[in-house]
């Protein structure tokens, strides 16, 4: 049975140089990658096609049902 066997050199803390700047260099790109995504969004917010819904042929002329389903012009007293 093969049993490995850690050294205790690995589990301590960062104790390397390279360690800290890996880490430095990890933090770094994030924090690019985070800023030029927040950039995209508010250049696409900002440029963005406003498109207007055009009112229909109904709404144009003005709706003749009344709210309760019957016509707005029986409903007037006569």
């Amino acid at each position: 049975m093969l049993v490995s066997k850690v050294s205790p050199r690995s589990i301590e803390a960062m104790d390397d140089y390279r360690d800290l700047v890996a880490a430095a260099f990890g933090l770094a790109c994030a924090g690019v990658m985070l800023v030029a995504g927040e950039l995209y969004l508010e250049h696409r917010a900002m440029h963005a096609e406003v498109r207007q819904v055009q009112p229909s042929v109904e709404k144009a002329q003005g709706s003749r049902v009344a709210s309760s389903g019957k016509d707005a012009k029986s409903d007037a007293p006569s």
